[in-house]
């Protein structure tokens, strides 16, 4: 088995606009920033 680690890229602290943010995410998978996100409560209600 390869034990080799892959190197995760940080997410930038800010984006210049939100084409540079697309473009980041459009190439890094969030599975590998699971760490940096936050879980947020949400309600929701069928009408």
């Amino acid at each position: 088995m390869n034990d080799k680690r892959k190197f995760i890229e940080p997410i930038p602290e800010e984006f210049a606009s939100y084409e540079e943010a697309g473009e980041f995410w459009d190439t890094h998978d969030t599975t590998d920033y699971l760490e940096d996100f936050e879980t947020v409560p949400v309600e929701a209600s069928l009408l």
